[in-house]
Order: C-alpha cells, then sequence, then structure tokens
C-alpha cells in the first residue's frame, strides 16, 4: 500500500514539475500523469481495505489480497526478467502470497477445500 501511495504522490508531483511543463506537449502529459495518479490511489484504497479485512479475518478480504499480493509478485517478476540489471523484485509480495496460501491461513479464512473440511 505504501509503494501504491508514493508512487501516486510523485506522479501528481511530476505533473506540476518543469520537465513536463516544458513538453510541447505539456497538457496532455499532465493530464495523463494525473490519471496515473487518481489510479494509483484507487489501487490504495483497495490495498487498505484489503488490509482492514484481512485484519478483522473477512474471507473476501483473503481474496482480495491474494490477488492484489499475486499481481504484484507477477509484476514485477516481468520487471525483474527485463531489467536483469536492476533488483526489482517485491519479495513481501511473494511472501505474502505464500503465507496466504499456507493451509492453516485458509483454514482461518475458510477459503477453499480446507475450509469445507471443517464442517
Amino acid at each position: 500500500m505504501s509503494q501504491a501511495a508514493a508512487t501516486s504522490i510523485e506522479l501528481i508531483q511530476a505533473s506540476a514539475g518543469a520537465y513536463v511543463r516544458g513538453l510541447p506537449n505539456a497538457h496532455a502529459m499532465a493530464l495523463r500523469l494525473t490519471g496515473a495518479s487518481v489510479l494509483m490511489t484507487g489501487v490504495t484504497a483497495l490495498w487498505l481495505i484489503g488490509g482492514i479485512g484481512v485484519w478483522r479475518n473477512r474471507p473476501w478480504a483473503w481474496w482480495l489480497a491474494l490477488v492484489l499480493n499475486g499481481l504484484s509478485a507477477t509484476a514485477s517478476g516481468a520487471l525483474q526478467v527485463v531489467r536483469l540489471d536492476k533488483f526489482l523484485l517485491d519479495l513481501p509480495a511473494a511472501a505474502a502470497v505464500v503465507v496466504l496460501l499456507l493451509r492453516p491461513v485458509r483454514m482461518d479464512f475458510r477459503v477453499g477445500k480446507t475450509a469445507r473440511m471443517d464442517g
């Protein structure tokens, strides 16, 4: 969530920066950066909602956390393949996917086949 929030702030700052203002298509570029900032703010809100839901032990939050962390880990893995000269892996997201898929965690959230075995 903090990465998404920081990216949102950086994008909005970049849209008002001197470099963007000096471009021939400055207005269009500023609009695109502002739109990307709004999109990242939405992603930040999803991460926050998912975190609160996981904290309150809601099954829907397990799914949301799994999807968000899976997307983050997959995207960073793809970027790592493209840019071998930099370390871009999102290890916390990958670790979160592994933890969320552990049987005790799934049972706690009552998702998957492990939840049906209980009852």
